[in-house]
C-alpha cells in the first residue's frame, strides 16, 4: 500500500466521505468535485482553528479589513 502524507490522507478521507454521501443519495456522478473537497477542507480547518483557540494554543486577531489572522501563542503573549 502507498504511504501518504497527512494532507494526502485527509484529502482521501474527504473524497471518500463525499462519495459515500453521493452514493447513499444516489447522486451521479459520485465523484467529488474540487469545490466539494475545498468545502470539506474549509469546515475541518475552521473547526481545528476554533479548538486550538479554545485551548489557548493559538491567538486570533482580525485586521481592519476583517481578515482573520492567527498566530501560535508563545510564553510572552
Amino acid at each position: 500500500m502507498t504511504s501518504h502524507t497527512p494532507l494526502e490522507s485527509l484529502v482521501l478521507e474527504w473524497i471518500e466521505e463525499i462519495q459515500t454521501i453521493k452514493e447513499s443519495n444516489r447522486t451521479l456522478p459520485t465523484f467529488a468535485s474540487m469545490d466539494e473537497i475545498k468545502k470539506s477542507a474549509h469546515v475541518e480547518i475552521t473547526e481545528a482553528l476554533r479548538q486550538l483557540y479554545r485551548r489557548g494554543e493559538i491567538e486570533y486577531h482580525s485586521t481592519v479589513n476583517g481578515i482573520p489572522m492567527f498566530g501560535i501563542k508563545t510564553q510572552n503573549t
